[in-house]
């Protein structure tokens, strides 16, 4: 078993080798800031560029809908023109009027796949009880047990590096593709 003096040295490593983290990843932000910065003008008129485009092209459509009844859409230089039918949006004024009348109008399988019911226990109200409670509900709470924890308090940079190399092994992966 070490003692806490050891403890506390190989505490201060992990804090030094995490401050040098923090460090790298606040580069990698400052550039990647510096980029998009650069970046992002013509990526907004580019954008204002194609949706002017894209607008013109859906005005075009509809002014001409007769060329578009069969077929109703076409792949025109890579993108598909034409017309397709919207679905429309489900609009109930009384919903309990409305599952009345469902139980009342449709054989009871069909009602029962139109009606949502849904019962559960909700669980984060359940840490509120206290152990009898829970013992005479049937409630178990798992994995409930000590832990070894180090953590730099403070600081969540481990999630962001966690997320930026799984989008740098993603990348890869595709690239290798």
């Amino acid at each position: 078993m070490l003692t806490l003096t050891e403890i506390e040295t190989l505490a201060q490593r992990y804090a030094e080798s995490y401050r040098q983290l923090e460090a790298a990843v606040q580069t990698l932000e400052d550039g990647v800031r510096t980029l998009k910065r650069k970046a992002m003008p013509s990526i907004r008129r580019l954008a204002e560029e194609s949706a002017s485009h894209k607008s013109t092209v859906l005005a075009a459509i509809t002014d001409s809908k007769a060329l578009f009844e069969k077929p109703r859409s076409r792949l025109l230089a890579g993108v598909k023109v034409g017309l397709q039918k919207r679905r429309g949006k489900v609009v109930i004024d009384d919903e309990e009027a409305t599952i009345r009348r469902v139980r009342e109008l449709l054989p009871k399988n069909q009602a029962e796949l139109v009606i949502h019911v849904s019962e559960s226990v909700h669980k984060p109200a359940v840490y509120d009880l206290v152990a009898g409670d829970l013992k005479r509900l049937g409630i178990k709470i798992d994995a409930d047990t000590d832990e070894a924890i180090a953590k730099i308090a403070g600081a969540d940079i481990e999630s962001m590096v966690d997320a930026l190399l799984a989008k740098d092994d993603a990348a890869e992966t595709e690239a290798a593709r």
